[in-house]
């Protein structure tokens, strides 16, 4: 277990987990069966009071289907919106490959369906005018 401390690195990734699990619907003891480490544990690094270990660190985005630098506080450089985030942790929580075939094939079928839709609306805007 890393040391006690309420430094701000602690403090951050702490904070982060627990907004992580929450969003997920997923208990303490979930998440810390799911990391290998006693619930006891997990919920020392979610109050900040131990540091992470960089070995249970590395398996967090995995869990909790968060990149890694949401937890260390670092900036996202996708800049999701929280529907689009929301969206992408329901993808990678999916385990069948086929389903997630299926679900990208749904997404870009409607993505030209809505462009195709766009392109209508455009024209018939621009015979009005």
């Amino acid at each position: 277990m890393g040391t006690r401390s309420k430094n701000r690195f602690a403090t951050v990734v702490g904070k982060r987990l627990r907004e992580a699990r929450k969003a997920l619907d997923m208990q303490q003891s979930e998440v810390a069966r799911a990391l290998g480490i006693t619930m006891e544990a997990y919920g020392s690094y979610e109050r900040g009071w131990h540091t992470i270990p960089t070995d249970t660190i590395g398996k967090v985005p995995a869990v909790l289907h968060r990149p890694l630098n949401f937890f260390l506080g670092l900036p996202d450089d996708l800049k999701l919106e929280e529907d689009e985030r929301m969206l992408l942790e329901t993808y990678r929580s999916i385990q069948s490959a086929d389903i997630r075939s299926l679900v990208r094939e749904m997404v870009v079928h409607q993505a030209k369906a809505d462009e195709r839709i766009r392109g209508i609306y455009s024209q018939g805007a621009k015979q009005a005018s």
